[in-house]
């Protein structure tokens, strides 16, 4: 029991903190949440997917294109 303490100091066990740190729930992805605020989200695919969680239409259009659009295709 002795002989067991002694080899599991501090230097043991930093090193196991060590060597285990990828379990820890910081690094998990399963504990990532996505950026709340619109302006931290940097790419147009990361754009598109949270617009669909929030349903929201992205990109946003305007009601004049988006009635030119909708008489433009009245047509075909």
């Amino acid at each position: 029991m002795d002989d067991v303490s002694q080899q599991r100091n501090r230097a043991w066990r930093r090193k196991q903190k060590f060597l285990f740190r990828g379990r820890d729930c910081r690094h998990s992805s399963l504990c990532w949440k996505p950026p709340k605020q619109w302006k931290y989200l940097y790419t147009r695919q990361d754009k598109l997917a949270r617009a669909k969680q929030l349903r929201i239409e992205y990109p946003r259009i305007s009601k004049a294109k988006y009635l030119r659009e909708a008489h433009f295709n009245s047509w075909i």
